[in-house]
C-alpha cells in the first residue's frame, strides 16, 4: 500500500477492471495524447488488468492505482514497465491522473511515490518518461519531479497510428531514498 498526503495507492488487481474501463472512459479525449486505440468494453479491460498483472508476477512492471481518501474511482494511476534487470536496471514510467483533478498536486504526489518505491525498494538506476511535446503538463510533472531532458526522438511511439515525436526525460538513482511503505 502506497499512502500520500491525499492518497492511497495499491497495485492493480483484477478487481480493478470495471474502475479502470471507468477512469479511462470519463478521461478518454484527456488521455488521447498517451494512449493507442482502446476497446472501452469490460471485457477488453478485464483482459488489460490480467496482462498488466501478469507482467507484474514476472517482475517486469508496476502499476499502481491512486485513489482519494474515501472516493471508489481511480484518481491517478502510474505504472513502471520494462523493468530490465542486470546492468541496465531501468524502466519506463508513466502516469495518467483524472482530468478533474490536473494541475493540484495529485499526479506529483503519486509519481513520487512511485519514484521512491522505484529507487528504494526495487533498486531501479534510471526511470525514463517519454513525452510527446505538446503534453505541457507531463513535461511540467516530470521537471517538478526532478526528471532530466535528454533528447527527443522522431516517429517515436504510433498513437491511434501516427508515428509521433516523443521527448526522454531521465531520472538517476544518485539520491539516497527513504524505505518505502509499499
Amino acid at each position: 500500500m502506497w499512502k500520500t498526503e491525499r492518497l492511497e495507492g495499491t497495485p492493480l488487481s483484477m478487481d480493478d477492471a470495471e474502475a479502470w474501463l471507468d477512469f479511462e472512459r470519463r478521461n478518454k479525449e484527456h488521455f488521447a495524447l498517451g494512449e493507442g486505440s482502446l476497446e472501452y468494453t469490460l471485457d477488453a479491460f478485464t483482459q488489460r488488468c490480467g496482462q498488466k498483472i501478469a507482467q507484474m508476477d514476472a517482475g517486469r512492471a508496476l502499476v499502481v492505482v491512486f485513489r482519494r481518501q474515501g472516493i471508489r474511482g481511480f484518481s491517478v494511476m502510474v505504472s513502471l514497465s520494462e523493468i530490465i534487470r542486470g546492468p541496465f536496471e531501468s524502466c519506463f514510467i508513466s502516469w495518467d491522473c483524472d482530468l478533474a483533478l490536473e494541475g493540484k498536486g495529485y499526479a506529483s504526489e503519486a509519481v513520487g511515490a512511485v519514484i521512491t518505491t522505484a529507487f528504494s525498494t526495487l533498486g531501479l538506476h534510471r526511470i525514463e518518461a517519454n513525452i510527446v511535446p505538446e503534453n505541457k503538463r507531463s513535461i511540467a510533472l516530470a521537471k517538478r519531479c526532478f526528471f532530466r531532458y535528454e533528447g527527443s526522438s522522431p516517429s517515436y511511439l504510433c498513437i491511434r497510428g501516427v508515428w509521433r515525436e516523443h521527448q526522454h526525460w531521465v531520472l538517476l538513482n544518485d539520491r539516497q531514498y527513504p524505505e518505502s511503505e509499499a
